[in-house]
């Protein structure tokens, strides 16, 4: 399984103070990426609540799926769950938009990435993940 960060990985996305609502956008692109690629597309620090994540996606490729979800950046810090978010959406028949609405609580410690698993065939196309969370500090 390949994997490769995104052009905004390096930087953790931090905004507002503790309880405030944030929005981070994470966006890049597959490009002709084999069957069980990762695209790790950016970083959340820990201390958080996820509340809402809208993917928009180009049209990827036949037969095409992605799921999104998260690692922790320290295995300590929490299980991970690569499909949190979504999981095997048909990104292969058009371009879309799905969405997560719900709570996932990120623990305390050294924080997440945010990543998107090609679990179809080979993709090629655009994809956007917004996410919506508060800060609650550590």
């Amino acid at each position: 399984m390949a994997e490769r960060k995104g052009v905004n990985f390096n930087t953790l996305q931090q905004a507002g103070e503790y309880g405030n609502a944030n929005v981070a956008v994470f966006k890049d692109a597959f490009a002709g990426d084999a069957a069980g690629t990762v695209l790790r597309l950016g970083k959340l620090a820990g201390g958080i609540s996820i509340h809402r994540v809208t993917v928009k996606t180009a049209d990827m490729g036949d037969a095409q799926t992605l799921d999104v979800g998260y690692r922790y950046l320290t295995g300590t810090d929490g299980t991970d769950d690569p499909d949190a978010f979504l999981d095997g959406i048909d990104t292969g028949t058009a371009a879309a938009t799905n969405e997560f609405v719900g709570k996932v609580d990120i623990a305390n410690g050294d924080g997440v990435e945010i990543v998107a698993s090609n679990i179809g065939d080979e993709a090629t196309g655009e994809i956007i993940v917004i996410v919506e969370y508060a800060y609650h500090g550590q």
